[in-house]
């Protein structure tokens, strides 16, 4: 007779259990169906899927997935909405901003952190990536010059973000949006980052000054 080593039986027995599992899980779903009886929404373990994804599908009446509560296709967890018919989905991450009424001014003719300016810590998700929303008052010292704001993550270098030029000292409402993995800062890893402001100014014979400041940083 022949004896089967026991690490065998052992990896039969776990694979015996796993679709055990497997059949247990979908046995256990929750399904909700529209007055045609088409499937709209399914809670616990999403078929088909491995590593195995857990959560809540909600789909339209053709069938293709809109939403996905849960275990994400990345392997993270949150909500994502799908594109419909299509495997393309983004994931729906808190948005978080910071706001600065008061001004501040600098003279510098090189990037410089001020004291009361805009920060925020955004948690991002596997795609690292991010839309940042930058908008301020913007105040020329002098004529002929540029009045710049820079982005910085996680104290690194800035890039610059804002920019105003003129002929004129003047004040202007500035605004840029941009898409982080577009600009030069690019894409970033999973998980919380800190985003901060720096300012400067092409001409260091006066101020420039910005007040009424906003950043906003929305993970995508």
């Amino acid at each position: 007779m022949r004896v089967r080593p026991l690490a065998d039986q052992w990896a039969g027995n776990q694979q015996d259990l796993h679709r055990r599992i497997r059949a247990l899980e979908t046995q256990q779903n929750s399904y909700v169906t529209d007055i045609d009886g088409n499937v709209i929404m399914q809670s616990g373990y999403i078929a088909g899927t491995y590593p195995a994804q857990h959560g809540t599908l909600v789909s339209d009446d053709s069938g293709n997935v809109r939403l996905q509560l849960g275990t994400l296709p990345d392997g993270d967890f949150g909500l994502a909405y799908f594109t419909p018919g299509t495997s393309i989905y983004q994931t729906l991450w808190p948005l978080v901003s910071d706001y600065a009424d008061a001004t501040i001014s600098t003279e510098s003719t090189s990037w410089t952190a001020l004291a009361g300016s805009p920060t925020v810590t955004a948690v991002l998700g596997a795609s690292g990536d991010a839309m940042v929303t930058v908008s301020a008052f913007i105040g020329m010292g002098v004529a002929d010059s540029t009045c710049s704001i820079g982005l910085a993550v996680d104290g690194g270098s800035p890039e610059q973000w804002v920019a105003l030029s003129s002929a004129s000292t003047v004040g202007v409402n500035a605004t840029t949006v941009r898409q982080l993995s577009k600009s030069g800062i690019g894409a970033l890893t999973k998980g919380p980052h800190t985003f901060t402001l720096q300012y400067m100014t092409t001409d260091g014979s006066a101020d420039a000054n910005f007040s009424a400041q906003c950043l906003v940083v929305e993970p995508i």
